[in-house]
């Protein structure tokens, strides 16, 4: 561990700390979202652990998970728990993590838990880029910033020390571009409001 996986890590536990605040005050969740997502990060944290590569970051994603899915349980029960197809997709994706990382290895269960991350966050990315005005700007650029930060900390440029951060790093400047387009276009409902007056 050095600086730059350090600075990540705790960028990346920031973020989600700010999450937790505004969980703490009302924000909608789903708690079966997030204990699935929790899953696959736990998967790809023991394959870097057992690899003995960059584990920092996903562990920190994978407890803030973690506490998120906690939170949502015990602040609001079963009120704020809802399976869908994106649950059954992430339900799919943990599954085939498991089975990568106990037949192959955790080279493997690294690839395969981090291509799974991805895909778990394509419903969401469709959701920001379908409503970028409300979607968490800051949050995503904090995540982009502690998975830059973590790539660079890397001590090789093999898949147990830079493939899951660098990966990371790729999806959230995506999703940050597809957000920072509510800065060019016009809000639909902010149109419709000055129509109507």
């Amino acid at each position: 561990m050095n600086s730059f996986t350090l600075a990540g890590s705790i960028i990346g536990g920031t973020v989600y700390f700010v999450l937790w605040v505004q969980i703490l005050r009302g924000l909608k969740q789903n708690f079966a979202t997030w204990i699935l997502w929790s899953l696959i990060d736990v998967v790809a944290t023991l394959s870097t652990l057992i690899e003995k590569g960059n584990f920092l970051l996903p562990v920190t994603y994978a407890a803030g998970s973690l506490l998120i899915a906690m939170t949502v349980f015990f602040r609001f029960g079963m009120k704020r728990i809802s399976w869908g197809p994106n649950e059954t997709m992430t339900a799919v994706l943990v599954v085939i993590c498991l089975v990568a990382y106990e037949i192959f290895g955790g080279i493997a269960g690294i690839v395969v838990s981090t291509i799974s991350v991805g895909i778990a966050g394509i419903p969401q990315l469709y959701d920001f880029w379908v409503d970028p005005w409300h979607a968490p700007f800051l949050a995503y650029f904090g995540f982009f910033a502690a998975n830059i930060l973590s790539t660079i900390g890397g001590t090789n440029w093999s898949l147990e020390e830079r493939y899951y951060p660098f990966f990371c790093s790729v999806t959230c400047f995506v999703v940050v571009l597809v957000i920072a387009r509510r800065w060019w276009l016009k809000d639909p409902r902010t149109q419709r409001a000055l129509d109507e007056s």
